[in-house]
């Protein structure tokens, strides 16, 4: 709330039960010296955050695109399989092995360690570091690399046959990339291009109106004394919070109107949903039985789903392996962007563990900061998540791996700014504009992360 003025009034919008708006007559009687008050939400925490603390970088068209190196592929999954690439159970004598997109990772004379602590492999004999195996041959399969398969040498560790790694037909196996101990050099299948994840972005346009006609004195007649002025601050925080929105929740399309595209762009929850990563394959869900086992294959699950007020959907260890999975990858310190339900519901979790001393001045505690060995998850009160629906997310944003970008070129920015006295010729008025053509900068997806309750 902002304040305007130090003394006095000669009225008054407040009523009882609500407020009114005066008649112009009343309005005039207003003095200089009044006290106006400027009411206003929380704000629009994320977009300030974004546009003061990272870089703003202009670009020059309505698309624009973010290329950045993928992380190369560093673990599979594995099925037993047959000289012919038919299913079949891994048993300690099977020398095929059924790998999708091998073709595109996979070369002869890689290794791949096959870990013993997984639910599926079904030899307890096998020792406890597990089994490494040697790639011999890559059969890649163009038109469906999902039915890629390899030829191995098994026990390369050394352990012996019977301790080998087994599962049952189609029964599905983690295995993890290791260093290649025989041969010098590399012609491995990964290229400039493949390696690339591209991005395409929107430049969104966005404007507000403030239209003041009548008469060209209307500034000076209509109550504070700038009255043009007041009007550009209540569409100031009318634009700030529909940009605030979009930038969290806004979905990224392109639409033809009279033959003309209008852009639309992505927010974090959108992009972290779907996107369009090029050669990117990671699920949009955790599956929540997932969720409390070990975080598997580099999981790139971006969004979880709690809650139903049931114990496996929603605790203490549901939390904390959330965290690990948001801090795999990225910077090890990120913003939890709230809705109050999400927020209530995290502080109700963990007061209990925290001591509140005897002191009769406060009352409550406030859970704002999860440290952990992984990183620290700093959570920040987005009431326009409450306000639109969201109340129970929460948007993990890396600001390492985030920006804001705003159209600018031919020696014009077009940038957040007030456009003045766009009004007509021979037009009885005042008309400026609030104008906007940004976009947020989405980089790193698997750096950001989002958790969606339901209570």
């Amino acid at each position: 709330m902002a304040t305007l003025g130090v003394k006095g009034s000669y009225g008054t919008t407040n009523v009882p039960g609500g407020t009114s708006t005066l008649p112009i007559e009343d309005r005039k009687k207003y003095s200089k010296s009044d006290l106006y008050i400027f009411r206003d939400y929380a704000g629009a925490k994320l977009l300030s955050i974004l546009t003061k603390k990272l870089q703003r970088k202009p670009v020059n068209t309505s698309q624009f695109k973010m290329f950045e190196d993928d992380y190369p592929q560093m673990s599979c999954t594995i099925t037993g399989n047959s000289a012919a690439g038919a299913a079949a159970a891994l048993t300690t004598t099977v020398a095929y092995l059924g790998i999708p997109n091998a073709g595109r990772f996979l070369q002869a004379g890689d290794v791949l360690h096959i870990p013993k602590t997984q639910a599926t492999q079904t030899n307890s004999s096998m020792a406890l570091h597990g089994e490494d195996i040697e790639i011999i041959s890559v059969h890649g399969d163009t038109d469906t690399p999902a039915n890629d398969y390899v030829e191995v040498k098994r026990d390369t560790g050394g352990v012996g046959a019977s301790y080998r790694a087994t599962a049952a037909s189609a029964a599905t196996l983690y295995a993890y990339k290791m260093s290649r101990g025989q041969r010098e050099g590399s012609d491995a299948p990964d290229s400039f291009a493949n390696a690339m994840e591209a991005f395409t972005q929107n430049i969104q346009i966005d404007r507000e109106t403030i239209s003041m006609t009548g008469s060209a004195e209307a500034e000076v007649n209509w109550g504070p004394k700038n009255q043009r002025q007041w009007e550009r601050n209540k569409k100031l925080k009318v634009i700030l919070r529909r940009m605030e929105r979009t930038v969290m929740l806004g979905q990224r399309s392109t639409v033809q109107e009279s033959g003309q595209p209008k852009y639309k762009q992505g927010g974090f929850l959108w992009w972290m949903n779907n996107g369009d990563g090029a050669g990117v394959s990671w699920s949009s869900t955790l599956d929540l039985v997932k969720a409390l086992d070990e975080v598997a294959l580099e999981d790139r699950s971006r969004v979880w789903y709690v809650g139903d007020n049931t114990p496996t959907n929603w605790g203490e260890k549901l939390i904390f392996k959330y965290i690990q999975n948001a801090f795999i990858k990225g910077s090890n310190n990120k913003i939890g962007f709230c809705g109050d339900g999400l927020l209530y519901q995290f502080n109700m979790l963990f007061a209990k563990y925290i001591r509140v001393e005897n002191d009769p001045k406060f009352f409550g505690l406030e859970v704002m900061k999860f440290i952990t060995p992984m990183g620290t998850w700093n959570l920040m009160r987005n009431l326009e998540l409450t306000l639109s629906g969201y109340t129970n997310t929460c948007l993990t944003v890396d600001l390492d791996y985030a920006g804001y970008r705003y159209k600018s070129g031919n020696g014009k920015n077009r940038d957040l700014r007030l456009r003045t006295d766009i009004q007509a010729k021979k037009t009885d008025g005042i008309e400026d504009e609030w104008t906007a053509d940004f976009a947020i900068d989405l980089k790193f997806r698997e750096a950001h992360s989002a958790i969606i309750g339901n209570f």
